[in-house]
């Protein structure tokens, strides 16, 4: 029998990103800041 896996939103976002799963809410958010700072220059 087939078993599907749920995936959790958040850890979708992390792998697009190349975030560590282990990353708090907070330093995601932070990162993403520099990101977007980094394209807006």
């Amino acid at each position: 029998m087939l078993s599907i896996k749920t995936i959790q939103p958040d850890t979708l976002k992390s792998k697009a990103y190349g975030f560590s799963s282990k990353m708090t809410e907070s330093e995601c958010v932070a990162k993403l800041f520099e990101m977007y700072k980094a394209l807006t220059k």
